[in-house]
């Protein structure tokens, strides 16, 4: 057993951020600055019928959702993946991927990131936009 401290961070609704487009907030529940690992969790609520959040990648960390409620559409590497509760998409770093609540409900996911992210969000072109654009409408 470690004799490390076990913490307990407490996050107040006023730290709670605006996702890219206005899509709906996430919460940070652990920061990477409070264990040495550098995980990150956050709690994101995606508004139902929002538009599809950028196409990007982080090089330095790799990423996992855990859909809690609601319907996520995950673009991954150019592939579709659906998720509904309990349903999860993980990412290594350096993989490109984009989310989408294509339905009208609103969805919350656990979102996970094995080291830091801040100032790693690269943004990139989709591989091909028209499967992009087809796979959003296809909800």
């Amino acid at each position: 057993m470690s004799s490390r401290a076990i913490t307990k961070e407490v996050v107040s609704p006023d730290e709670m951020k605006p996702l890219r487009q206005g899509r709906g907030e996430s919460r940070m529940l652990v920061r990477p600055d409070s264990n040495e690992s550098g995980l990150t969790v956050n709690l994101v609520t995606v508004r139902g019928g929002s538009e599809p959040g950028p196409y990007h990648y982080h090089a330095g960390a790799a990423t996992f959702y855990l859909v809690l409620d609601g319907r996520v559409r995950f673009i991954v590497d150019g592939r579709v993946i659906d998720a509904e509760a309990q349903e999860g998409c993980f990412m290594e770093k350096g993989v490109p991927h984009a989310t989408h609540n294509f339905s009208e409900e609103d969805a919350t996911i656990l979102l996970t990131f094995d080291h830091s992210t801040e100032g790693d969000f690269i943004e990139v072109p989709l591989p091909d936009p028209k499967v992009y654009d087809l796979a959003w409408k296809a909800g």
